[in-house]
């Protein structure tokens, strides 16, 4: 079980047009989230060092990538409290991600009226390279 899927579902079912919960932020933040944990546990070991390293090294990936999911910023910390191997990226983090994200297809379309799943599989979150979201002083 990945806990950070708890958090996921909040953007898949509750801001479904979100770029954050769409395929691309999804997948790729959960991926890079959990790989940046289970190098950092490889490399340096089960420690709070080791997990802080993961933490910034996701983040940063995330926001080169621009898939950036909030969620997953919990994936690095997960990894090296559990000192994960390679094979966690399979089960539970793909395997997780997918049936969240079949589930998500299918409930989207059962209901009338609700925005179907996915909005749109390649937007990039974030939407622009404006990152921290501020703005030049001029403009505030």
């Amino acid at each position: 079980m990945l806990a950070s899927l708890g958090g996921s579902t909040v953007f898949l079912f509750g801001l479904t047009q979100a770029p954050a919960a769409q395929p691309r932020a999804l997948l790729g933040g959960h991926l890079i989230g959990a790989a940046c944990g289970i190098a950092c546990v490889q490399i340096f070991g089960s420690s709070n060092a080791s997990a802080a390293i993961a933490v910034v090294l996701s983040l940063a990936l995330m926001l080169l990538t621009r898939t950036v999911h909030p969620p997953a910023g919990a994936n690095p910390l997960i990894m090296v409290a559990a000192g994960a191997t390679w094979t966690a990226l399979w089960n539970p983090v793909l395997l997780g991600v997918f049936s969240l994200m079949g589930v998500a297809f299918v409930w989207s379309r059962l209901y009338p009226g609700l925005v179907h799943y996915p909005v749109s599989l390649r937007t990039p979150s974030p939407p622009s390279l404006n990152w921290g979201g501020w703005s030049s002083p001029e403009k505030r």
